[in-house]
């Protein structure tokens, strides 16, 4: 950065109180969304099986850009973009491409081989584009795929060998396998009742870092619970269980690989 009071920094979760808090505000003035569950995770909740990367500019001490990159622990090539934000105040000053730039370089030295995000912002979109990230058919996704392969390449790619399958109680260590499954274009239309979820070979998907929230309050919100599929550490299918005036609703959807 030319200006001396500013300057980008790098933290990995958990970061401190204060910081903690001045993003949460930061984020549920620009979105419109309560924070509230996300709190813990800027915590250190999740740091088991995540880990959580914030990219912020800081002028005059004050957060004036964010982004925030996920991977799982377990299955690094996959990732996640979300908590994009610039202020209205600082934005054509390029440092929306400078963090994106730091995140995605780093992502790909780390071994990442797709990296996803949500955007409906056509200006941001362009950005996205000319750093490598290409729109996903029937979403409003982008995926940064390394290597030659456009995003279909790379998820038929993903899940052509599917074995060995464990069935585990859905947690946060999905938060991010469940995109490249939930973009994927599944023949059945309904992919979970539960959570409101289909395919995309019927509906547009709209939601990327969103999707892990829908399966969390279930368990909190709705008397329900949920389990992830997993093989090799890439998950392969999702099914939910919701409890209503003594009627229990199930549903659920496997890749088609791992029928």
């Amino acid at each position: 950065m030319t200006n001396r009071n500013v300057n980008l920094s790098k933290h990995e979760l958990p970061v401190a109180s204060p910081l903690a808090d001045e993003l949460v505000q930061l984020w549920e003035s620009t979105f419109g969304d309560s924070y509230a569950d996300f709190r813990p995770v800027l915590e250190g909740s999740e740091q088991p099986v995540n880990c959580n990367r914030l990219y912020l500019v800081n002028e005059n001490d004050r957060v004036v850009a964010t982004t925030q990159l996920t991977t799982n622990r377990t299955d690094p090539t996959i990732g996640g973009l979300g908590e994009v934000v610039t202020l209205d105040s600082h934005r054509r000053k390029g440092l929306a491409r400078e963090l994106r730039s730091q995140a995605r370089d780093e992502f790909l030295a780390n071994g990442g081989e797709a990296c996803f995000l949500g955007t409906v912002n056509p200006g941001a979109a362009r950005l996205y584009h000319d750093l490598g990230w290409r729109r996903l058919a029937s979403t409003t996704l982008m995926c940064l795929v390394s290597g030659d392969r456009s995003p279909e390449e790379f998820l038929i790619d993903y899940f052509r060998d599917i074995n060995d399958v464990q069935i585990e109680v859905g947690s946060a260590a999905h938060r991010i396998g469940m995109i490249p499954l939930l973009v994927c274009p599944h023949d059945g239309p309904v992919l979970d009742a539960n959570t409101n979820l289909y395919s995309t070979r019927y509906a547009v998907q709209s939601s990327c870092m969103g999707l892990y929230p829908r399966y969390h309050r279930l368990t909190v919100e709705s008397n329900g619970q949920w389990f992830g599929a997993t093989s090799n550490g890439r998950a392969v299918g999702l099914a939910s269980v919701k409890l209503n005036d003594g009627a229990a609703s199930l549903d659920g959807f496997v890749h088609r690989n791992a029928n």
